[in-house]
Order: C-alpha cells, then structure tokens, then sequence
C-alpha cells in the first residue's frame, strides 16, 4: 500500500475513525462502570450459593445456584421467605431454609399441620396439599412452643427431613445471613 492509497483510503474512512475515537472512552467508562459494580454488588449486597441436598424439594433443585441478599443491620424477616443461616452447631455450614416462625409466636404440630398461634398456617403457596410435618424431639405433636424474641423457627420444604428448627432448635437471628434473591441455574 503507497502513500496515495493509504491518504485515499483515510479521506473515505475518516468519519468512521472519529466517531470511534469519540466513543472509546464512553466504551471504557461504561467497562468501568458495569465491572465496579458487579464488584461492590458481589461484594456488599448480593453472594452466590449452591442449594445441597433435598431439603428444600420440590421448590428448590439439589445443585441449583442463586443469589441471596446479604443481611444487614435491622432486617425483620417475614413469614414464608426462604433465607440461608449458619448452622448453631456447625458454624461452618450454611443451611437454606424457610421462615415459618416470627419472635415471638407460638408453634405446634397437630395431625402433620403446623399452627402458629392456634391458627392452622396456610403453606399452600410453596408446598402441595399433601404434605405432612414431621415431629422431632424440639417439635412433638400437640406440644407448643414460643419463639424467644431475636429468633426464628425456620423449617425445610421436605417436612421428612432435612436440618431445620425441629432438631436445631430456635435460630438467632444474627445467625441468618442472606434471603433468596434470584435463581440462574437449574432453576425450576
């Protein structure tokens, strides 16, 4: 390639040339932007976690992936909300689980059904009909017991087994770490 074509080539390019000068740094600082924020939203605000096991069958996969928003500060969690704590007796392990219990009612087992404050609890929205709870040594059938204020009685979707409240006992609240977010693999 001479000089001529090389000078022919730029006059026909040249508006092509500028308009990507112009928007490499807009490119660049949109780069910046979408990467900072990812890093302080991984960092502060949201963290990935792998449900393991079938505790939470048939709402969420063994394997599947989501996010969970961190907790922080005075964060009061609602009734029917799956959340991931740390085990009171395996601080290491983190167990997703679902809210059943708020400080400060009172929980029992009649026939398989849980009642919260002698009202029968409608669990229609995540689980079938059908399904029975379980008692326990904590939880045993026609024997209520009161949640102690700062904490929570949290209950797997697999009412056969699986580590919830009914051999944990009572979770403090300082003790849940994050509520489920958004699902992005081996979602149902």
């Amino acid at each position: 390639m001479n000089i001529f074509s090389l000078k022919n080539w730029f006059s026909k390019h040249w508006p092509t040339l500028l308009a990507i000068l112009v928007a490499l740094p807009f490119f660049f600082s949109f780069l910046i932007f979408l990467v900072g924020t990812f890093t302080v939203g991984y960092l502060f605000l949201y963290q990935p976690y792998q449900m393991k096991g079938t505790a939470m069958i048939p709402n969420l996969n063994e394997g599947q992936l989501f996010l969970g928003n961190r907790l922080y500060g005075e964060i009061e969690l609602t009734r029917g909300e799956i959340v991931v704590f740390t085990s009171p007796k395996e601080t290491d392990r983190e167990i997703v689980r679902r809210v059943i219990g708020l400080p400060g009612e009172k929980v029992s087992l009649k026939e398989g059904r849980l009642y919260i404050n002698d009202q029968k609890l409608d669990e229609s929205g995540y689980l079938k009909e059908e399904a029975s709870t379980a008692n326990s040594d904590f939880l045993k059938e026609n024997e209520p017991v009161v949640i102690p204020e700062g904490h929570y009685f949290l209950l797997s979707d697999n009412r056969v087994e699986g580590d919830d409240s009914r051999e944990l006992g009572f979770i403090p609240k300082s003790n849940v770490i994050a509520r489920y977010f958004l699902c992005y693999w081996k979602c149902r």
